[in-house]
């Protein structure tokens, strides 16, 4: 489970409010207020429970009848926070912004993920590390909580050989004969290998790859690929890339693939409304 740290949401805090609240400090209240937020869409939660650790370091009373990866109808209301006047106003904006982002990837994730499940049980959704900016954490956490799980977290935790790298050779063959190379010197990691077509899938697979990753490739083309994987290299794995969402994750995930590996999910926003009440 990914988590915040107190000083990280109070970064997230102090990005609205660096000082101090202008317009409600002219009000001179000390009025006790409740926020209510209630999703407009049928969605995944995601971060309740950072939002309960940003009420919790303001004093603000934070209630929910929900959990992480809970899916909501169209009008529940989320959550409730009660608290000072002044302490409230200087969090719900960070608040709501949160929700309807982490909201917003964890309802993409969980669409997909129900999709790819109910075609091909075994097959997984990875999500990508083009994360929109400072936000990685954000995205890797909500898109869990939908129910995906982390292709990769970056570049120090796999290996994957784009066509930028294999480019970097004088032929294709050269590249695949350094194949045997990398799995000694990296053993304890898979070896995989992006294609843009059929033959060269197949190619990094006869030379020793541990997968192969088809980018852009057609439904059709994917499908000849795990075939000719399960009939020659049943260990290896192939994964699917480029230009999939819910629109057509289903029918990749027929073809036999490990997994699907979408960017999709990161794009979208939770329609949350936000209403604060004087008590």
């Amino acid at each position: 489970m990914i988590k915040f740290s107190s000083l990280e949401l109070e970064d997230l805090v102090k990005s609205d409010i660096p000082f101090n609240d202008l317009t409600t400090e002219l009000m001179e209240t000390g009025a006790k207020v409740e926020l209510s937020i209630s999703s407009r869409g049928e969605i995944t939660l995601s971060c309740l429970d950072t939002v309960s650790q940003i009420c919790k370091a303001r004093d603000l009373e934070f209630n929910s009848d929900f959990t992480n990866s809970t899916r909501v109808e169209s009008g529940a209301q989320i959550l409730s926070v009660i608290g000072d006047f002044s302490e409230l106003h200087a969090v719900y904006k960070s608040i709501q912004n949160l929700l309807e982002y982490a909201c917003g990837i964890a309802t993409s994730a969980n669409m997909v993920v129900k999709i790819v499940k109910e075609a091909s049980p075994d097959c997984e959704v990875l999500v990508t590390r083009k994360v929109f900016p400072f936000a990685k954490k954000l995205c890797l956490k909500a898109a869990l909580e939908g129910g995906a799980k982390v292709h990769r977290l970056g570049l120090s935790d796999s290996v994957l050989f784009f066509e930028n790298h294999t480019n970097a050779y004088k032929s294709l063959d050269e590249f695949l004969s350094d194949i045997s190379k990398f799995k000694k010197r990296l053993c304890e990691r898979k070896i995989i290998v992006e294609a843009s077509d059929l033959e060269f899938a197949k190619a990094t697979l006869k030379a020793g790859s541990d997968g192969v990753q088809c980018d852009k490739m057609s439904v059709e083309d994917v499908k000849k690929v795990v075939e000719f994987k399960n009939a020659n290299f049943a260990n290896a794995i192939v994964l699917a890339a480029g230009g999939i969402s819910e629109k057509n994750a289903k029918e990749y995930a027929k073809t036999g693939i490990n997994a699907i590996v979408t960017s999709a999910v990161y794009k979208g926003v939770a329609d949350l409304g936000a209403r604060i009440e004087i008590l």
